[in-house]
């Protein structure tokens, strides 16, 4: 769609720094009673048939630093062609990593960069 071309655009242009821990992208609700209360999160819209969960993945603080997970998606989240599990990978610093979130074929495809 033309917004989520323009966000990807945006991003891609501006980036988007994640401060704010947990950080949850996912799939906006059109039902505001499913709405998840999420301080610091990504959702996009996406119309049926649906690719991404309501919480697809998270960035999360860990005891050794941040890391990646899937939040219990229905369709995984890859990194690098791998299929993350509830425990969190942990982001190397200087890293560049290619995360599909919605299975393998989705169009949901992030570059997620450390600093």
């Amino acid at each position: 769609s033309l917004e989520l071309a323009f966000l990807a655009d945006w991003i891609e242009r501006y980036g988007l720094a994640i401060t704010d821990f947990p950080f949850v992208i996912g799939r906006s609700s059109s039902h505001p009673s499913e709405s998840l209360p999420l301080r610091s999160a990504l959702l996009l819209d996406e119309k049926p048939p649906h690719h991404l969960s309501r919480r697809q993945f998270a960035i999360v603080q860990t005891e050794i630093g941040a890391g990646v997970s899937d939040a219990g998606s229905r369709l995984g989240t890859f990194v690098d062609g791998v299929r993350l599990g509830p425990e969190p990978i942990p982001l190397v610093r200087g890293n560049c990593l290619e995360i599909v979130a919605g299975g393998m074929h989705s169009p949901y495809r992030f570059q997620l960069r450390t600093a």
